[in-house]
């Protein structure tokens, strides 16, 4: 308004045309403030979906239902697939939900079957800390009318961190020769 005011001093202007463009000033910051308003109201959606939904929410586990889990995998290596009565019995002792068992189990085979090397050390940690304590109270008994699931022994390893075979190939083989036609060092010797 003062700076119309001055100008009327150079060219007159008429309260008409400082009415109008007051106006048209207006319109522009309720413009303004509307594109403020919708900016920021995106800002705080895309934050609450962020940060307060619940599906996003990660977690860890306590110490002692990682412990419980653990457990429970590397005792049943053979078969790592909990049935849903385990599951069941896993969630209620971990104070977790049947699904985020599932989860978890479904995730520890993937890790497990891409670092076989290291899971194979955290195996022989949780297969040493059972024999200590003795009998896994996680695992199901004969008395039960179930059978036991028996832990794997751990597999010698070559200096790459591979599984080699257990005996019959531990009886000293023959010098290769090349003649066969195929490079044993690349053939797979599992079972």
């Amino acid at each position: 308004m003062n700076l119309l005011r001055e100008q009327s001093r150079t060219r007159p202007i008429t309260p008409k045309e400082i009415e109008r463009m007051v106006q048209i000033i207006h319109k522009k910051f309720s413009s303004i403030q509307m594109q403020l308003k919708q900016s920021t109201c995106e800002a705080v959606m895309i934050l609450r979906s962020r940060f307060l939904d619940a599906r996003r929410k990660r977690r860890n586990f306590s110490k002692q239902a990682s412990e419980i889990l653990n457990e429970y995998f590397y005792s049943h290596l053979s078969n790592p697939y909990p049935s849903e009565e385990a599951k069941e019995e896993l969630a209620r002792k971990c104070g977790i939900t049947v699904s985020q068992v599932s989860n978890w189990f479904g995730n520890k085979r993937i890790r497990y079957k891409k670092n076989i090397g290291k899971a194979q050390e955290e195996a022989n940690l949780y297969a040493a800390k059972k024999a200590a304590a003795g009998a896994s109270p996680y695992s199901l008994g004969a008395a039960s009318g179930t059978a036991t699931p028996m832990m794997s022994p751990a597999p010698t390893q070559d200096s790459m961190g591979y599984s080699l075979p257990a005996a019959p190939y531990d009886q000293p083989q023959p010098p290769y020769d090349g003649s066969m036609g195929y490079d044993p060092m690349h053939q797979d010797l599992s079972p």
